[in-house]
Parts: C-alpha cells; structure tokens; sequence
C-alpha cells in the first residue's frame, strides 16, 4: 500500500500598513503589474460602488462596529482572492496577532 501525503495548507498573516490590514503580497508596481514583493491595501466595494479599507484593530468606533468590520473585511479577502495570483485558493488566514480568520 501507498502513502499518499498531503501537503499542508500555506498560511498567509495578513500585515499591518498605517493602520489598514494589507495581503502582503500582489501590489501594484507602478509600472501596473502585480509584484509579489508588495504588499496589496485590503478595499471593500459597496454595491453603490464607494469603497473602504480594513482598518487595525478591528474596534468599535463611531463609524463601524466590529462586526461590520468583520463582515468588511471578509468581503475585501474575497476579492483579493479572486483578483491576487499570489492569494493561494487554500490558505489559512492569520489577523496580524496570529488568529486564524475564516472567511
């Protein structure tokens, strides 16, 4: 009988840039391609097409509570991952102190 292995799921922890959650890969250079060497500004796009960062930490505050932080930033990973070739499709994701988010 075979063993089959299983290669572990890559873990990516997500970075901190002035205050916003960043994928620390898959920027754009200025010259407008994805440089894995960048890091990558989480944004979350309301359907009437306004747009926010992620901040960190992901607090209660006069604008949003933590929930609807939460829910921002799910929705921001979700894109990144659909639009980041360097977002691997089977990563575990970890906030900045290390917890494992699940999105």
């Amino acid at each position: 009988m075979t063993e089959t292995l299983i290669a572990p799921r890559p873990v990516i922890r997500l970075i901190v840039l002035d205050g916003d959650l960043c994928f620390p890969h898959g920027g754009i250079s200025p010259g407008g391609y994805e440089d894995r060497a960048l890091e990558s500004t989480l944004i979350y796009h309301y359907p009437a097409g306004d747009c926010d960062t992620c901040p960190w930490p992901m607090v209660d505050s006069d604008y949003a509570t933590r929930e609807k932080l939460i829910e921002r930033l799910k929705g921001a990973l979700f894109d990144e991952r659909e639009c980041n070739s360097f977002f691997p499709l089977d990563a575990i994701i970890e906030l900045p102190d290390g917890t494992e988010f699940d999105f």
